[in-house]
Parts: structure tokens; sequence; C-alpha cells
């Protein structure tokens, strides 16, 4: 039973910092009941993908976390990514390690919640466009991502509810009792 045994714990490994930053302020919209996943920085891309391995073997062996959610940019490659990530993680904790692979990155979710129209282009950069139409042309792409954690409180949920990508991160929270969405 459910109730019975204790909360599965989940970990969330993000590819930087200003995506752990993210997570973590969309985390607070969520109304999520319980504690918290824990969201930890890979410090990079190529780390997330070369220490997946490690790390979850770490995480769910050494450290009893029941889950781990890695969220990776995909730059163009996602199913690239995936095999290159899932390559990294032992079978026997395959079933334990789901992946959040974004077509190009993070961004994505922020352009769909304020409903900028992606067409083939990078989110990164239409968010850069967006941002230069509403602040001036000095605005730079680091700026873009030193802000992301700040366009957490900004995308519409209901929209971004309705992205496939998002919809899946929500069931790898609401698989787990803490990321069970308060009514």
């Amino acid at each position: 039973m459910a109730g019975s045994r204790r909360g599965l714990r989940v970990f969330i490994w993000v590819e930087d910092y200003y995506a752990r930053d993210f997570i973590l302020a969309l985390l607070g919209r969520l109304n999520l009941t319980g504690p918290r996943p824990l969201v930890k920085s890979a410090k990079g891309r190529g780390d997330l993908i070369n220490r997946l391995g490690r790390t979850a073997l770490d995480v769910l062996v050494a450290w009893g976390y029941d889950k781990l959610i890695a969220v990776v940019d995909g730059h163009g490659d996602p199913e690239g990514t995936a095999r290159a990530c899932m390559r990294q993680v032992p079978g026997h904790l395959r079933s334990r390690v789901h992946l959040i692979v974004f077509t190009w990155s993070i961004e994505e979710w922020v352009c769909v919640g304020l409903c900028l129209p992606l067409a083939g282009q990078r989110p990164l950069d239409v968010l850069l466009k967006h941002e230069r139409r509403r602040k001036g042309a000095w605005v730079r792409d680091r700026d873009v991502k030193r802000w992301l954690a700040s366009y957490a409180s900004r995308p519409n949920l209901a929209k971004l509810e309705q992205n496939a990508l998002f919809k899946r991160f929500l069931t790898a929270l609401e698989d787990c009792p803490q990321g069970a969405r308060a009514s």
C-alpha cells in the first residue's frame, strides 16, 4: 500500500546552474505536496551526459533516492542525446532514471508558456528576439540564460501543461507521493 510505506525520494539533475534555478522556481508554482525533489546542477551538458551513470549509482544506490530525473538540452538531436545518456546508466538502474531531453534547450518551456511560436528556430533565439523587443537591442543571449529563473513566474501553466515533454516531466514527478499535485 502506498500509504504504509515511506514516501519516494526524487533527485532532479539538470544541465546547468540557470536551469537548476528555473526548475526550482517552476516546482514552486506547481503546488506540489510533501517534500520537494532535490535539484542539482551538473555544471554542463558534457558533465551530465558523461557522469550520468556514476550519478545514478550515487543517487539511487548510495544516497537512497528512489528516482533520478535528468533534464538535458538536445541541441537539435534529442534522440542521440537520450541514447548517449542511457548508455551511461547501468542496466539495473534504467527503470529508475527518467530523461527529459529537449529538442534544443530548456527555453522551449518558456517559449511554450509565453505562447511564443518556435517556427523551426532555436528557443533561445526566439526568447532573445522577444526580450530585445521588450527591453532593447542591448540584450544578449547570456542575459536571457541568466534571467531563466525569473521566467518561471511568467509562463501560462495551463499552456505549458499541454506540452508533451512537460507532461512527461509532470508524470515523472506524479509517480512519487511528494510529487502528487494538489487538487
